[in-house]
């Protein structure tokens, strides 16, 4: 098993300071898979062609895991991560939940791809990401009109959900980003393994973020004098 991130030029230092968090916590071996601007979100998708094939624990340029945990004990054989908390507001307002109406999608197992893990040698996730790479060109040619998110998630998760593969739905802890609980979206989870600087904007405000969070959860761990 291995740990990858993706970086475009202008999320470079973040992308290497959180490999560094997370080669630490995980013992992984952890790599920075650098791509032209803009290339972001279709390079996540083509995975299986970036990264060497076998198990891989795929985390955001805006995530850092914060907490020691032996990773190969995640299930084999699963596409693993955390369902998005906001797959189940109401209205519009939120492009995860409109997504999965919109596209029929179980909110439940549509997950926040800021953290997975997955198998790049099985051919049921090898055709997870090629589906997904088809509708991705399609999106491009105007055939998703329809599809609020402009990342890659709702293609990821459309692939997934109509792959049928075994998703291994994880715990909040795995991928908290604040803003879900702080629209009430999920409650503060203890034991944190992994933070997310999700809807936080620019490169060095999500650093910011990042270290500000880890901050604060590492002082309420810490043992302090009556």
């Amino acid at each position: 098993m291995i740990a990858v991130t993706i970086a475009t030029p202008d999320y470079a230092d973040l992308a290497h300071e959180q490999a560094k968090h997370f080669a630490a916590m995980s013992g992984l071996r952890t790599s920075v898979i650098h791509v032209a601007a803009g290339d972001g979100f279709r390079a996540k998708l083509d995975l299986p062609n970036l990264a060497p094939r076998g198990r891989i624990v795929f985390f955001d340029a805006d995530y850092r895991l914060i907490s020691p945990y032996d990773l190969t004990k995640f299930e084999q054989g699963c596409f693993s991560g955390v369902p998005d908390p906001t797959a189940s507001a109401p209205g519009d307002e939120y492009f995860v939940a409109k997504d999965c109406r919109t596209h029929e999608l179980n909110p439940g197992l549509y997950l926040n791809t800021g953290f997975f893990v997955c198998d790049t040698s099985s051919n049921a996730h090898q055709r997870v990401f090629w589906h997904a790479r088809q509708m991705w060109e399609e999106r491009a040619r105007g055939m998703w009109s329809g599809m609020a998110d402009v990342t890659e998630q709702t293609i990821l998760n459309c692939a997934l959900q109509r792959e049928m593969v075994n998703i291994g739905a994880l715990p909040v802890a795995w991928n908290f980003f604040a803003f879900a609980h702080q629209h009430g979206f999920c409650q503060f989870p203890t034991g944190i393994y992994g933070i997310h600087a999700a809807a936080v904007v620019g490169a060095e405000g999500k650093s910011r973020h990042l270290n500000s969070l880890h901050s604060i959860l590492q002082w309420n761990k810490t043992p302090h004098a009556p």
